[in-house]
């Protein structure tokens, strides 16, 4: 795969006028090529001019990327918040898996654990391994219906922690507006609420990234996106899901929002490269306009209408 890798990735970068190194390319595909020969890869970007191309593999079974990460000196150390997500491995008995996003310039950007159900967002602010940076916002989580949590990452070069919640829906002006509220963000344009309500899931992830404690953002995702129909992109993003090379027929593609103070309202999108991501999707989430519902929400009581 790398020489075909290595001429698509180079040719990504350049579609999104994108910095990209070789030289730390051929580290990440050295150091996990079992997983890039085996697992979805997927390429990601933002609406931002300035920002950079990032490439993910999804893996479907467990491997301790972290140890893989020190041991190919992708990251300088063991940190508090990588033996946080250490402790997330084995938690509740779970069979969590771990997933990496890297720049195409930089290499190793963020770790992902993929908790192995919907969890109760309680339990996890219960322990005593977790960080007080978010604990501390149990209440305002709570508040805005953000109780149930599907997945947590690290972004490694700022040691910041994203959570990702799931959430009942559709999607509400209420919950949409609590969600605006958490970062502080001004509310954008009516028609970007239409589209979110018209291409999310029923139920649906919530991300809120934490900045040296500080809720920083939120966002909300349209996975698989339907063939002929996507919501209104910037030309940036369109060209990158249009053009971008992909090895998946047809190719899948993901739109999110994320909103935040200043330049923290952006859109960003994901589409794959190879290795089905279409029923990776399926099968770990909802996709954009699915009906289906969590149970776990259903019996904790959450409405869906």
């Amino acid at each position: 795969m790398d020489q075909t890798f290595l001429r698509d990735i180079r040719a990504t970068a350049t579609l999104l006028d994108a910095p990209f190194s070789e030289t730390a390319t051929r580290q990440v595909l050295t150091a996990y090529a079992d997983r890039f020969a085996d697992d979805t890869v997927i390429w990601k970007t933002t609406e931002k001019p300035d920002s950079g191309l990032v490439y993910r593999f999804y893996s479907r079974t467990q491997h301790d990327t972290l140890t893989t990460a020190l041991r190919h000196r992708l990251i300088p150390a063991e940190t508090d918040t990588t033996r946080f997500l250490r402790h997330l491995a084995h938690w509740r008995g779970s069979s969590a898996t771990f997933s990496c996003d890297f720049d195409a310039h930089d290499g190793l950007a963020k770790t992902y654990v993929f908790l192995a159900a919907t969890t109760p967002a309680e339990a996890l602010w219960a322990e005593p391994f977790t960080p007080t940076s978010l604990t501390q916002h149990r209440q305002l989580f709570h508040t805005a219906g953000l109780t149930y949590l599907r997945f947590i990452a690290l972004d490694h070069p700022t040691d910041n922690l994203n959570l990702y919640f799931r959430a009942a829906g559709p999607i509400t002006e209420a919950q949409y507006t609590a969600l605006l509220h958490l970062p502080g963000a001004q509310r954008p344009k009516p028609e970007v609420f239409r589209d979110i309500a018209a291409f999310l899931p029923q139920d649906f992830t919530v991300a809120v990234t934490l900045a040296q404690g500080r809720i920083a953002r939120t966002g909300l995702y349209a996975p698989g996106l339907p063939q002929t129909s996507w919501p209104a992109l910037p030309q940036r993003l369109h060209r990158f899901l249009t053009d971008a090379p992909s090895l998946d027929t047809p190719s899948t593609h993901v739109a999110a929002w994320s909103f935040g103070t200043g330049k923290g309202t952006y859109m960003k999108a994901e589409k794959s490269y190879r290795g089905d991501f279409a029923a990776l999707l399926r099968d770990w989430t909802h996709t954009s306009r699915s009906r289906q519902t969590d149970p776990v929400l259903l019996h904790q009581g959450h409405s869906t209408s």
